[in-house]
């Protein structure tokens, strides 16, 4: 599988719960045109040797498009993770991604059996959790954005920008400030994601680049609520790209 370019966001997600069978990690490769779901597989049933292993992932055919699976040829029980893909292109323009249900598929072998490779098996399945692709997957992390330059680059994309106001049912500040920072993707820029005890509101600024290396920014106040008991947050993004700002403000939930 080709793809247009070197620029790749990698994310890393469980896809089975702890105690389950059958361990699965998602890996997302996340390309500019394609991503490529990595599945690590690791079987802990020592009875059973796993042949024709693959992942199904439900896409819509609209926002993905399945494009090749690679599957592990057999995985035996015990430490050895086993690979396997799924390739998916990405319609042009569509970053926001609906949830997607997958399964692991393969077919068991009897291990205990003189030649286990050869026994003829039987096809079996195991659910596994959601394929969530959020926007932040989109977004590269950008550590050499320091006050001066962010002040800077703010004023230079103008006042376009977009701007959104939510209240998050979170009690204390630094936990609304550290839920905003996963969902958005964003880098805070000096650190200044850190909440100084007691205090009723606080601002962070954010830096980020895009697929292709687009930059962008974005500015969040938050306010304490003593009377709710939540967090009320207004951000701003800005952006070359104005759809991006939007993006961005859009991915708080």
């Amino acid at each position: 599988v080709s793809t247009q370019s070197t620029w790749e966001a990698v994310v890393s997600t469980q896809s089975t719960w702890e105690e389950s069978e059958y361990q699965v990690e998602l890996v997302k490769h996340i390309y500019e045109d394609r991503i490529i779901f990595q599945f690590n597989v690791q079987n802990t049933l020592e009875d059973q040797l796993l042949t024709n292993v693959s992942v199904e992932i439900e896409f819509d055919g609209e926002t993905l498009e399945e494009e090749m699976v690679v599957e592990i040829a057999q995985l035996p029980c015990g430490e050895e993770i086993g690979r396997c893909y799924v390739v998916a292109q990405r319609a042009e323009g569509e970053f926001t991604i609906d949830p997607m249900e997958a399964k692991l598929k393969f077919i068991v072998k009897d291990a205990e059996a003189e030649n286990p490779e050869f026994e003829e098996g039987y096809d079996d399945e195991y659910e596994l959790n959601n394929v969530e692709v959020l926007e932040s997957g989109f977004i590269k992390e950008a550590y050499d954005i320091n006050h001066l330059q962010f002040k800077k680059r703010w004023k230079g994309f103008g006042s376009d920008g977009h701007l959104k106001k939510y209240s998050l049912a979170i009690s204390t500040l630094q936990e609304a400030v550290d839920a905003v920072v996963k969902l958005v993707g964003l880098t805070p820029v000096e650190n200044c994601n850190v909440v100084e005890d007691g205090a009723e509101s606080h601002v962070i600024n954010m830096a980020g680049r895009f697929i292709g290396g687009i930059l962008i920014l974005a500015r969040a106040l938050f306010l304490l609520d003593k009377s709710g008991g939540g967090v009320t947050l207004k951000i701003a993004a800005r952006s070359e790209e104005q759809p991006l700002c939007e993006l961005v403000t859009g991915s708080i939930r």
